[in-house]
């Protein structure tokens, strides 16, 4: 189911996004001699230039809308990777809470987190996919 919920989400923010390729699954590494690797779930590429990253989370986010510390720690490695200053997380399920992005100390990165309903109707589900591109 999780690899179900990044394809939907990469198919139609692929979509959405025009000229900028959605890449998935891509694996990049870590440290200077090769031994750690990391895989982003979402790579949004405009040529050669990485412009953004998203993980997508087939789960639910806690009762307050708070995300687990391993999914900001792995996003947060990413975008330092990468040399992003914003990530994205997309859990599926629930409303989406909008909260403030988090402003990672010691750091410009902040990270971004959406919600994608998967209990609505299929137009509804691609139009909140899109918005998330905006």
């Amino acid at each position: 189911m999780p690899w179900l919920f990044e394809r939907l989400v990469g198919q139609l923010l692929g979509e959405a996004a025009g000229p900028i390729a959605v890449r998935e699954q891509q694996t990049r590494l870590l440290d200077a001699l090769g031994r750690l690797t990391i895989r982003h779930d979402l790579l949004f590429v405009d040529g050669r230039i990485v412009v953004a990253v998203a993980d997508t989370k087939n789960k639910l986010l806690d009762d307050q809308g708070q995300l687990p510390n391993a999914d900001a720690y792995q996003l947060d490695a990413y975008c330092a990777r990468l040399g992003l200053d914003t990530g994205h997380l997309i859990y599926a399920g629930g409303d989406d809470p909008r909260p403030d992005p988090y402003e990672i100390l010691g750091s410009d990165i902040r990270l971004v987190v959406h919600s994608v309903d998967l209990d609505q109707p299929i137009p509804v589900l691609e139009h909140r996919v899109w918005q998330l591109h905006a």
